[in-house]
């Protein structure tokens, strides 16, 4: 009766907007609270509540409360203007028999989605793409993507770039400066930093997702999404981590590059420094990733080596030297020697 209630009361408030995002699934439901809610949160929903996500649109809020009442779902949530585009959601006209609709998913493994859209902003042309950021030409000058932690404005996450970060595909290169906006998603096994970034013609979102595995930190892959004429989204790794302790920064001198090797895309960073829990706008304590054993390093080892093999030669030399003792036995006859002036 609760969440009947709760339902009711969030279709009855939904009316004032014009698109609207619910959810219904037998595993607990995580969306971002202070953050838009995209394609990358709809997949991330897959992977957290080990589902399969299957959406429908509709452009009447009735139809919600038909599924509520279909649904036996026990976790249930709804997100207010979500940023999401789907090629493959079936659309429901309201004529639809929805018990016979929805009958194949009433199993745990599912999630059910049903966007409702009064103006049709899910179903717009590319070329009628919304930019909310006004671009400006980017400058050559350190850049910092930062967010603060909603519950606490003292810790922040924070990635900086010594120059403006290099976005290279097969078509162009892309010089990417400042952001207008950045948001942090706070997840129990990660910590996402969102920034957008506007270029021309469009605008460009990085996800710097900060894992934790017990007291350290690691980042591997950034999100990069293209947002033009289309929505194209791609998955960028490094060959290592970028890794540090809680409560510790990132520090690596030269360049950090992502890439993407189906695609033919880089992400280049410059003197890279990061830190998912840094506090009062500054970075902790760096680790380094110049290695203990660098070249002068293992220069001075192989001279110090060199030079201890030939000290050890000479003691054995020296060691080896047997004086001539042929007239010390006194039962013979003694060696004389007779000295002329």
């Amino acid at each position: 009766m609760h969440y009947t209630q709760c339902i009711l009361i969030t279709i009855l408030f939904l009316k004032t907007t014009t698109s609207s995002l619910l959810l219904w699934s037998s595993k607990n439901i995580e969306t971002p609270a202070l953050s838009e809610f995209t394609n990358a949160d709809l997949r991330d929903l897959e992977i957290d509540t080990e589902t399969q996500v299957v959406a429908f649109t509709s452009k009447s809020l009735d139809v919600a409360q038909q599924f509520n009442q279909i649904l036996n779902k026990e976790f249930r949530a709804y997100i207010l203007s979500p940023q999401i585009l789907l090629d493959n959601s079936l659309e429901l006209s309201g004529n639809e028999d929805l018990n016979a609709v929805l009958h194949d998913y009433l199993a745990s493994n599912v999630t059910v989605a049903l966007i409702v859209d009064n103006d049709k902003r899910l179903k717009r042309s590319s070329s009628s793409v919304e930019l909310l950021e006004t671009y400006q030409e980017p400058i050559n000058g350190p850049i910092v993507y930062s967010a603060v932690l909603p519950a606490d404005k003292t810790v922040e996450a924070i990635i900086y770039s010594s120059k403006p970060p290099l976005l290279k595909t097969n078509a162009s290169t892309i010089i990417l400066g400042a952001t207008n906006r950045t948001n942090l998603d706070i997840r129990d096994s990660y910590t996402r930093l969102i920034a957008n970034i506007p270029v021309e013609n469009g605008k460009i979102s990085l996800r710097f997702k900060f894992y934790w595995i017990s007291s350290y930190w690691y980042i591997n892959s950034v999100e990069v999404e293209f947002v033009d004429a289309q929505i194209k989204t791609y998955n960028l790794t490094m060959n290592q981590e970028l890794t540090a302790p809680r409560r510790f920064s990132y520090h690596c001198g030269g360049s950090a590059v992502f890439t993407d090797v189906e695609n033919s895309i880089e992400l280049h960073l410059f003197d890279v420094q990061a830190q998912p829990d840094a506090h009062n706008h500054r970075f902790n304590d760096a680790y380094n990733c110049v290695p203990f054993t660098t070249v002068p390093i293992l220069s001075g080892i192989f001279v110090t080596f060199i030079l201890e093999i030939g000290l050890i030669v000479g003691l054995t030399a020296i060691n080896s030297i047997k004086t001539m003792d042929k007239f010390d036995n006194h039962k013979t006859k003694q060696l004389t020697i007779t000295v002329w002036e």
